[in-house]
């Protein structure tokens, strides 16, 4: 099959692309008009297979940290559990759903890979595999759908959030995650930063792009954050380290040390506040509520 490029671009339509040459080798371009920054070039199907059955194998257990971090989500959720419907897209290997079902939400999730749908239906998680498809749900369906580090593998998401915006319901929440192109490292380790990885990531996100993207489909912001600094994505991107682009034991480390000590905890707090404030963490971390 020949191979497909994006002629204008997915977010807003304009021809005024640029390549960004520091990641020709990966297809980036920028766009002049709205400033999305996206491969443009479209994976094959076996391209993506091939990145799927290479880095996502299932974990059989998740340490006490993000178990922690998932509550601390749930309680913020409580405000708007209405139909007590919750959605996880793209849930991997379900732990956040886990710890849902534990405080009586409804959980449904959906995932591309067949053994990680298996492994969340043992747990008695109600999965669709593959895309989300909205016609799989009614109409309003849920309080709250959460995409953690998914839509950054998404080439053209504006009908993935026109399916957000169907299945919730008024003053319904969408809580994601993504890389932040405008990150402070990608701003030192330049051209050499491992998160422009195709075909594995394929859209780049701001606040700026981010916030078009759901506000023409029906979405209000209602809170943004840039945090975090990864220490496994640095040895990475120096070429320190070749462990996989899953959380490396570097990271698991710093976070243990940081939740056994308060001085640290508040020195995390402070310097997520200067990353937001800045502009300059990692992770977008952002809620959307449905108008």
């Amino acid at each position: 099959m020949p191979e497909e490029y994006f002629s204008v671009c997915p977010l807003c339509g304009s021809v005024n692309l640029r390549s960004v040459k520091k990641y020709s080798n990966h297809h980036l371009v920028k766009c002049m008009k709205c400033s999305f920054a996206f491969s443009r070039k479209i994976p094959s199907d076996s391209e993506l297979a091939d990145v799927y059955n290479t880095f996502f194998l299932i974990q059989q257990s998740v340490s006490p940290i993000p178990i922690k971090r998932y509550n601390e989500l749930l309680d913020y959720f409580e405000q708007f559990r209405k139909t007590n419907n919750i959605i996880d897209v793209g849930c991997g290997d379900g732990y956040f759903l886990d710890e849902a079902k534990k405080r009586s939400w409804n959980v449904y999730g959906t995932e591309y890979i067949a053994s990680k749908v298996k492994f969340c239906r043992q747990k008695g998680i109600n999965m669709m595999q593959g895309i989300l498809d909205s016609r799989n749900y009614a109409p309003g369906f849920f309080d709250v759908l959460i995409s953690i580090e998914v839509i950054e593998h998404i080439n053209n998401a504006k009908e993935e959030i026109k399916n957000f915006h169907h299945l919730l319901h008024h003053g319904g929440i969408v809580y994601l995650t993504t890389p932040h192109y405008n990150s402070l490292s990608r701003r030192v380790f330049y051209g050499k930063w491992n998160i422009i990885d195709y075909p594995s990531h394929l859209s780049y996100y701001t606040k700026r792009t981010l916030r078009r993207l759901f506000e023409n489909s029906g979405f209000s912001l209602l809170n943004f954050s840039t945090t975090g600094l990864s220490v496994s994505q640095a040895k990475l991107s120096l070429g320190k380290s070749t462990a996989p682009k899953a959380v490396s034991v570097s990271d698991n480390d710093v976070r243990e040390a940081i939740e056994g000590s308060r001085v640290l905890r508040w020195s995390k707090k402070l310097a997520n506040f200067a990353l937001t404030a800045f502009n300059l963490g990692d992770t977008i971390k952002a809620v959307f509520v449905k108008k």
